[in-house]
């Protein structure tokens, strides 16, 4: 029987003609049609497509079913894709199997990929093709005559209510945005969350997360005496386990922040103290940390704050390793040969500093997002990593082979080894500069009409300058001290901080070095000291506020910082600076100290200049003020936009909104460059916002000629800027300004990247895939 037997076609044709003539806007009414019929044809999708006048490109104008995060945006070139057919030929086409079809036209970031059967009819009004009215279900079907008679006539009263409406949009000239190429994969999809970047592809092996503390048994204490020597003994072989791992990973300032975490736990008095407690009480080691461990991470975990449930994983992962050393036993999924994707809820820090990238090519998790410590580590050892849904799991552990594209957020099930080929390049590709860039980027850059912008480097280890010959940036835009120090039980003397700034200079090879000073507290916690609990640690007791409330510990860094000054060329730049005020409590300190460097005969550079972070967003209303004592500024756009958007960059449920291409924050950054440039001092933007190429465009479209990023993004950064004119620039930063949303903005970028698709090809081609990473990055 035709699934359409048992309703009655002219009803439904009637039902569509009221909704159209409701009250309310198009797209309202638009909304309320796809919907209804969605549920009338019992069909898994219902979508209603516009024809641009201007180029036949075809736009997703309304849909129940595909992802909603595309309307308004191109979906398909002219003649691209089924729907190209149908508008092309004015027939309507039903295809049991649409991904099988020669015409097919695979989109990113639709969704479109897990529909199977299609049916497309054009919409007209009169003799004009105006766009198309697609049905689509998941189950490969065919359809009916009835069903095709019946989407062919409610085509028409949808093409004359929205006729005129279109031909406005067009009189008035449409956003007609190119959708970057993509590979073409016949293989089953699954959009997730981009986490860490690159393409593996490998055997699904399934990770439980260790042992279920909740359930575990634990065997019988055996004396008080006993017990607490076998936690003694747990406790120095995870202790040492830690110190390995620290050693495994040195080159990475993220791995080395996890692990203090898990350091900081095993050594916390109060965790220790209630441990023991439990012991004296007649329970057995393994049972007094299991209840310590669940105490913890249930209090943790009921948090507002995201940051503590990271805190909470660690906890977990601390406990199980203490178990495991105790003897008690958990069952693991077996690990198959060579390098695998691990696919799990929740992976532990310490399974993946345990593996390593020589066993997991690849993570696909769904209870922990981009700011989580496996996220970090993930990164760090440059493992591609995607978030998906939970109900995707049996999928993944249900396929002999997973393609994960940590560039894209997408998980491929059973590909074929031409679409993994493709994949892979792709990923390359994304992550190198562009072929037909220069080999030699040292020097600076400069745009395409000659106008010299400066790019910095950002550290914090000494193996971030590894590679600062080949990268070439022009000073070292910002150093962050606190970064080799958080691990130490106490912060280094005045000896070992100069000796370390020395080996900063050495390491720049003549440029300057902006140090930052101590930026603790927040979500950055030194082993060497112990923060009191606050409700919103980042707008808390942090950074220069901790430094003025500590005066000794900010005068020993500033007297290292200024005897390593005499050596070669530095800055100092005081960050979370709020007030002139707190600038001027900063530089009596700098001078006291540079009183007592003169009477002891220290040689140091008296002139040495002095900077301020611009991250709270009533500084950018004092940079005239500070400006009487700063030499220059930095804005650390991280917190900036944090603050800005009221958004918690570190919190999933509102990370869409930290949005960098938001109208609001583009016309904060616009007004700031034009403070500092009235001020007449110069400023540096920091943080990775200028690691985005096309945020880089903008930011030299508004005015600013210092950018200072991390080392694997210099290349690409500098090799776009020299592709592209002030006058580009300008124009593209003045359109995005004028933006009513983040939405429109991208709608703006895409018009402008056929300009580098038609000049610089291959600039173009990473360009329109960056764009269509931001565009999903903010929907999922």
């Amino acid at each position: 029987m035709s699934p359409t037997a048992n309703y009655n076609p002219i009803l439904i044709a009637e039902e569509v003609s009221e909704l159209l003539e409701r009250e309310g806007t198009l797209r309202e009414r638009l909304d309320a049609v796809v919907t209804y019929l969605k549920e009338a044809m019992r069909v898994d999708v219902c979508s209603l497509y516009r024809k641009s006048g201007k180029t036949g490109d075809l736009y997703l104008e309304a849909t129940d079913g595909l992802d909603r995060a595309s309307l308004g945006l191109r979906a398909l070139a002219s003649g691209e894709g089924l729907t190209g057919i149908v508008v092309d030929t004015r027939k309507p086409l039903a295809v049991r199997d649409g991904p099988s079809h020669p015409n097919y036209k695979y989109v990113v970031g639709i969704r479109e990929e897990q529909f199977h059967s299609y049916l497309g009819v054009a919409v007209t009004s009169g003799q004009r093709v105006i766009g198309a009215l697609v049905v689509q279900t998941r189950a490969a079907r065919d359809f009916s005559r009835e069903e095709i008679a019946l989407l062919n006539t409610l085509a028409r009263p949808i093409g004359s209510v929205v006729a005129a409406s279109f031909r406005k949009r067009d009189e008035a000239g449409p956003t007609d945005q190119p959708t970057p190429d993509a590979p073409d994969p016949r293989a089953t999809i699954i959009t997730g969350r981009m986490m860490a970047p690159g393409c593996f592809t490998g055997e699904p092996n399934l990770f439980d997360q260790g042992l279920n503390l909740a359930t575990i048994y634990t065997p019988p204490a055996r004396g008080i005496a006993e017990e607490l020597k076998a936690v003694r003994r747990a406790s120095g072989r995870v202790g040492r386990e830690v110190e390995r791992d620290a050693r495994a990973i040195s080159g990475s300032s993220d791995g080395y922040a996890i692990l203090l975490a898990h350091k900081m736990i095993l050594k916390d008095e109060e965790t220790t103290r209630e441990i023991v407690a439990l012991i004296e009480g007649g329970a057995s080691a393994a049972e007094a940390i299991r209840a310590t461990a669940l105490r913890w991470i249930h209090l943790l975990e009921k948090q507002p704050d995201p940051s503590f449930a990271a805190r909470a994983t660690d906890f977990r992962d601390i406990a199980n390793r203490m178990l495991h050393s105790l003897g008690v036993k958990t069952i693991r999924a077996g690990l198959t040969q060579g390098r695998i994707v691990a696919v799990a809820r929740t992976l532990l820090p310490g399974d993946l500093l345990r593996l390593g990238p020589r066993r997991i090519g690849a993570i696909v998790m769904t209870h922990q997002g981009i700011h989580s410590h496996t996220s970090i580590l993930a990164r760090s050892f440059g493992i591609p990593a995607v978030q998906v849904a939970e109900q995707e799991l049996e999928r993944l552990m249900n396929s002999k082979r997973l393609l994960v594209d940590g560039s894209e957020g997408l998980v491929l099930l059973d590909p074929e080894p031409k679409v993994a080929e493709r994949y892979a390049e792709r990923a390359r590709v994304l992550g190198t500069l562009p072929e037909g860039g220069p080999e030699d980027l040292r020097g600076p850059a400069r745009t395409s009409d000659g106008t010299e912008i400066s790019l910095g480097l950002n550290a914090g280890l000494f193996s971030d300058f590894d590679s600062i010959d080949t990268h070439g940036p022009d000073e070292i835009g910002l150093y962050r001290t606190e970064i080799p120090f958080m691990s130490g039980r106490t912060f280094p003397g005045l000896k070992a901080q100069t000796a370390h700034y020395e080996m900063i200079i050495d390491l720049a090879g003549g440029r300057r070095a902006t140090i930052r000073t101590f930026d603790i507290g927040g979500d950055k916690i030194p082993e060497a000291i112990r923060f009191g609990h606050e409700e919103n640690p980042m707008m808390g007791f942090r950074s220069t506020r901790y430094m003025l409330a500590h005066t000794g510990l900010l005068r020993v860094q500033l007297r290292a910082i200024l005897t390593a000054s005499a050596r070669g060329p530095l800055a100092i730049l005081f960050p979370m600076i709020s007030t002139p005020e707190e600038l001027n409590l900063a530089l009596d300190e700098l001078n006291t100290v540079k009183n007592e460097l003169e009477r002891a005969g220290v040689k140091f550079d008296p002139n040495i200049p002095v900077g301020v972070m611009i991250e709270v967003p009533g500084a950018m209303f004092a940079v005239e003020e500070l400006a009487k004592s700063a030499d220059f500024f930095s804005v650390g756009s991280n917190d900036l936009i944090q603050y800005l958007m009221a958004a918690d960059r570190s919190n999933p449920s509102v990370g869409w909104l930290y949005q960098w291409y938001h109208p609001s924050v583009l016309n904060a950054l616009d007004f700031l460059m034009k403070q500092c440039r009235r001020a007449d001092r110069p400023v540096t933007i920091c943080g990775e916002i200028s690691a985005h190429p096309w945020a880089a465009l903008i930011l030299i479209g508004l005015g600013f000629r210092r950018l200072s990023l991390d080392s694997h993004a210099i290349g690409l950064i500098k090799w776009t800027l020299m592709q592209a004119s002030m006058e580009t620039m300008r124009a593209l930063a003045k359109a995005t300004m004028s933006a009513s949303s983040s939405t429109e903005v991208i709608e703006i970028l895409y018009q402008y990247l056929p300009e580098f698709e038609t000049t610089t090809p291959p600039l173009g081609k990473a360009l329109a895939a960056s764009l269509e990473r931001l565009r999903r990055s903010a929907t999922w």
